[in-house]
């Protein structure tokens, strides 16, 4: 009898074992999926950038114009992102992602029948709505699969997807524009998310079956008001969606006019732009993962997210705010480039304390906490183009001038906001308001 008892308990111990070693191996596979499916989100919405000057030349259109499509982009993705969220909460994210991903490919091989301004502005409004949601989704996929003290490494390799499709996937961009013209390059963008579909459906799983940390339940039940308004309605939540409005314009320069900034105010070449593009990229990348695993050692000895989430962040939106500033009196074309270089990691910091401070305040509601960051991100998306357009246009005949405006306008509200940010934040005190901890659900 004790014998079977030994053995039956050993044998439990070394299946536990295997599961473990399995599920260890299947978080990595999933994070590999969400790295390249935001890789894919930001080549879809930023090869239209790299495409600015035969899309401007063609349609004729103005600084102001482009300032539109480029906004167009954002106008309903905030909404598409906050009941995306919601949405995914009560489906299941692996479902939603692919749903998502399927409905680019339709969206970007539409690119063929954009024959005019407003065909333009039509299709970027419907690849807004596509994309709205995919981020917080992907967010929240990731939650599931990582613990408290990794998530900071693992969504600063996420972002890192994005600044990958954002800038350093330029130079296939170019060859793509010179060789297919723009619209074959947008579409065949579409051909990527369509394999990313099938073989997400096929390897990808929604959650680990044991996890072996504490953390209240992300629930599947219907959504109610009464159990979010309060949060949302609290300091700590309002100046976290504030950072990430104001990180983002520095997001919405990057896509929409830093190649107009690199050809036309630095004289560089395409080729020469496509260059400069995976510099930022990638030096963006490595110090963004960086400082969030300096923000996660921080959490370890502290657990406070004051410390390694707030202190972190304001920090980091001041150095892209100084960026920004520096950016307008500097002459070297190769210390610009290092500015952007620093900015890009800066703020794609940003980009990934907000959904950790996110799923703190809203433990139950994953997804919808992380779209509600999102979706205020993106309103940045929508502002920030029209304003930095008319910011252009303001120069006149004066380039650098307008580009300069440009630059004091996303320099200022980044500013502004990481200095509140540090000031007023308390997302620890917050949490433990909202979601007393002899009233959670342990996982």
């Amino acid at each position: 009898m004790v014998k079977e008892v030994w053995g039956s308990q050993l044998k439990l111990t070394v299946n536990d074992i295997q599961r473990g070693e399995l599920e260890f191996g299947m978080r990595w596979i999933i994070l590999l999926f969400m790295f390249f499916g935001i890789m894919i989100n930001f080549a879809d919405k930023s090869i239209i950038g790299f495409a600015a000057e035969p899309i401007m030349k063609e349609f004729n259109l103005s600084y102001s114009q482009w300032g539109i499509v480029g906004s167009s982009f954002f106008w309903l993705f905030s909404i598409a992102s906050v009941i995306g969220g919601a949405w995914s909460d009560r489906i299941g994210t692996k479902k939603a992602l692919s749903i998502l991903l399927l409905s680019w490919t339709v969206i970007q091989f539409g690119a063929f029948a954009i024959s005019g301004l407003p065909l333009l502005i039509i299709y970027r409004i419907l690849l807004g709505i596509g994309e709205g949601p995919h981020g917080a989704i992907s967010m929240s996929q990731l939650s599931k699969w990582f613990d408290p003290k990794s998530r900071g490494l693992a969504l600063s390799i996420f972002n890192g997807g994005a600044l990958v499709g954002a800038v350093i996937l330029a130079p296939v961009f170019v060859v793509l524009i010179e060789g297919l013209g723009w619209r074959g390059a947008i579409a065949s963008t579409g051909i990527l998310s369509f394999v990313w579909a099938v073989l997400w459906m096929w390897l990808g799983k929604e959650r680990p079956e044991k996890v072996e940390w504490d953390e209240p339940i992300s629930t599947h039940s219907k959504f109610k008001w009464s159990e979010v308004s309060s949060i949302i309605f609290s300091r700590s939540c309002l100046l976290t969606l504030f950072i990430g409005f104001a990180a983002f314009g520095g997001f919405a320069w990057t896509s929409v006019f830093q190649p107009l900034y690199f050809g036309q105010i630095l004289e560089l070449t395409n080729k020469q732009i496509g260059l400069a593009s995976v510099a930022v990229g990638i030096g963006g990348v490595i110090i963004s993962i960086f400082i969030n695993r300096f923000s996660d050692y921080l959490y370890k000895k502290s657990q406070s997210y004051f410390i390694s989430r707030v202190v972190v962040g304001g920090t980091s939106l001041f150095v892209a705010a100084l960026c920004f500033f520096l950016a307008t009196i500097v002459q070297s074309k190769l210390v610009i480039l290092g500015i952007f270089i620093l900015s890009a990691g800066c703020i794609a910091t940003i980009v990934s304390i907000v959904p950790l401070i996110m799923i703190k305040l809203f433990p139950t509601r994953r997804g919808f906490g992380i779209s509600l960051g999102t979706s205020f991100q993106n309103l940045s998306g929508i502002i920030g183009p029209i304003v930095i357009g008319l910011l252009i246009n303001l120069g006149g005949s004066d380039k650098v001038l307008g580009f300069n405006y440009a630059l004091f306008y996303v320099g200022g509200l980044m500013f502004i906001a990481g200095l509140l940010f540090i000031i007023f934040c308390r997302p620890d005190k917050s949490a433990e308001e909202a979601h007393p901890i002899d009233d959670a659900i342990s996982i």
